[in-house]
């Protein structure tokens, strides 16, 4: 029961649209009529300021972290916590409650491996940075 309810909780998490929110709570135009069209934190930053980018980046980040965490706690099992990390990414790709119009996960993918690799996650975005 662990596995599935981790899927299905992941993928509501994955599926809360961040970025949707975001730019309607600041007026701006929808995400997926600008830029790339993909709704999320690098074309945010064409139409939103810095701080409300952030915070769909930090927001994407979360879906992944939280969903892990929460399949940490139903289950010891590590499978269980890939199934929850890959139910949120796929919540993000194709979200519930934007249309199963979503964006491209890998923010999503990037805060789940925080949790489930925190030392080779942390030499990625280190990589990454430099």
């Amino acid at each position: 029961m662990a596995p599935l309810l981790a899927m299905v909780i992941g993928y509501l998490i994955g599926s809360i649209p961040v970025a949707d929110a975001i730019a309607r709570r600041a007026g701006a135009p929808n995400l997926r009529d600008v830029g790339d069209r993909n709704p999320g934190f690098w074309n945010s930053r064409t139409v939103l300021s810095r701080n409300q980018s952030l915070t769909i980046f930090v927001g994407d980040l979360l879906k992944g972290v939280i969903s892990v965490v929460v399949a940490q706690e139903l289950s010891n099992d590590w499978r269980v916590w890939f199934l929850g990390a890959a139910a949120a990414m796929i919540g993000h790709a194709w979200p519930m409650f934007a249309r199963f119009q979503g964006g491209r996960s890998v923010r999503t993918w990037v805060g789940a491996a925080i949790v489930l690799s925190p030392l080779p996650a942390a030499c990625c975005v280190l990589l990454f940075v430099l």
